[in-house]
């Protein structure tokens, strides 16, 4: 995490790795998901979970209040078959935003992706105002294709790791 993230977030806010037979982080990261509009399905977002912890290419790490196990932050993290970095289900609790918690959250899958030997980060936002986000994190918009079956507020972000 960078140091400015971290100097922001010292003494407050937690950060551990999730494991697959810790069923309460589990199901409290899935409810996260839920309210910040990432999963309809309980189903999918569980398989998804369940499908990274498993996979030996991913992870998810918890951000929570020192003071509670409250999990006020996730963030997925892992690379695909082609060695593509990807970060999925970054997500901050509504009263918890606009405190640095996803900045340092993205900072450390960065992190992650780069000790694994990766080059390239890659997200998707869901709306404009996520895309931002991104971009106020080193993000460039990935050029949109005319095939691209996703909904048109659906964006690929990408950002270079390794310079």
């Amino acid at each position: 995490m960078s140091s400015r993230s971290a100097s922001a977030l010292k003494g407050r806010i937690t950060f551990r790795r999730l494991h697959p037979d810790d069923k309460n982080g589990c199901k409290a990261a899935i409810r996260l998901w839920q309210r910040c509009g990432l999963a309809d399905d309980r189903t999918i977002a569980a398989k998804d979970l369940q499908d990274c912890l498993s996979s030996g290419h991913g992870c998810v790490v918890l951000a929570s209040p020192v003071e509670s196990l409250v999990v006020s932050g996730t963030v997925m993290v892992g690379y695909d078959r082609d060695g593509t970095g990807w970060v999925h289900y970054l997500a901050v609790a509504p009263s918890r935003q606009q405190q640095g918690i996803g900045a340092a959250l993205l900072t450390m899958a960065e992190d992650i992706l780069r000790a694994a030997g990766l080059s390239e980060c890659r997200v998707m936002a869901h709306s404009p105002a996520i895309g931002g986000f991104y971009l106020a994190q080193g993000y460039d918009a990935a050029p949109v294709t005319n095939d691209q079956s996703d909904p048109p507020a659906r964006r690929i972000y990408v950002k270079r790791l390794i310079p």
